[in-house]
């Protein structure tokens, strides 16, 4: 009997060791899920703030491109600039 009572311990003790780890793996992804709501709030008011054509100097050719096409790959360079402080276009869309 006493040897039923031990395993059912061991048991025991690994299914709350198990939960704890579902925990905090649980709080890790809502905490990574915040942050990620709180950059794609900034995106969003980033790229409201900016122009619908926006305009790069390149070497001294200047390029016009529209915000939706800089908008359309997540995770892009220049969707992430859109997102970001230093982006910041002048009236003209500069």
């Amino acid at each position: 009997m006493e040897q039923s009572s031990k395993e059912l311990q061991l048991h025991v003790d690994g299914i709350l060791a198990f939960s704890k780890q579902v925990e905090e793996r649980h709080k890790f992804a809502k905490e990574k899920e915040k942050k990620l709501q709180e950059m794609e709030e900034k995106i969003k008011e980033s790229a409201n703030k900016a122009k619908n054509k926006i305009k790069f100097d390149v070497g001294g050719e200047t390029f016009t491109v529209s915000k939706e096409a800089l908008l359309r790959e997540e995770g892009s360079y220049f969707y992430h600039m859109l997102a970001s402080d230093q982006f910041k276009p002048d009236e003209d869309g500069e």
